[in-house]
């Protein structure tokens, strides 16, 4: 967790020292993604969330409950940092400015991976730490609004669900409220 949130922090310090040009912000985003990537190829096998079920993982799970639970959420912060992340980008392959296709695709898959799989938890994720669900909620819906503002793709199941999740959460979550009337006036204009 702390190679994710140092890669990020780089990236965001890099980004700050000057005003970059399309192609230099492009490569560093391409530089903290192949890190990401990197780190994920390094994790022990248990905690890849493709790694296959086997009589011995179920096993494995049952004795270590918590196993499952790490992937889960190790997942869900790759995802999260790998959508913020291709994010940077957005605007200049929303304007044309690049082609983008590879950060786009990484971009609005991680954003839907992110929504599906915290709302097809086991366990209600609005009863969950909801402040940091609904930041990542908020934010994936907001990568698939805006994306939907400039493309005929068609996100509107995901962001329904998380504005769905966010009017669940609302009434203990003033972050769920702000969002909410976000994402409405967004989409609204689509």
């Amino acid at each position: 967790m702390a190679q994710v949130s140092k890669i990020y922090y780089q990236l965001r310090h890099v980004l700050r020292l000057q005003e970059w040009g399309t192609e230099d912000v492009a490569r560093f985003v391409f530089d903290a993604d192949e890190q990401l990537a990197n780190l994920i190829s390094d994790l022990p096998s248990y905690l890849h969330s493709d790694e296959k079920m086997t009589p011995d993982t179920e096993a494995r799970d049952r004795q270590y409950p918590f196993i499952p639970w790490q992937k889960k959420s190790l997942a869900k912060v790759l995802l999260y940092y790998r959508m913020t992340i291709s994010s940077q980008l957005q605007e200049h392959w929303l304007d044309g400015s690049t082609d983008g296709a590879r950060t786009r695709a990484i971009c609005i898959s991680s954003a839907r991976g992110l929504i599906h799989s915290t709302l097809t938890e086991t366990v209600d994720a609005s009863k969950l730490r909801p402040w940091a669900i609904t930041m990542n909620i908020f934010a994936a819906s907001a990568v698939l609004a805006l994306e939907s503002l400039h493309t005929e793709d068609d996100f509107s199941t995901e962001i329904q669900q998380g504005l769905d999740f966010l009017e669940r959460v609302q009434a203990q979550n003033l972050v769920a409220e702000k969002a909410i009337k976000f994402l409405k006036e967004i989409t609204q204009h689509h």
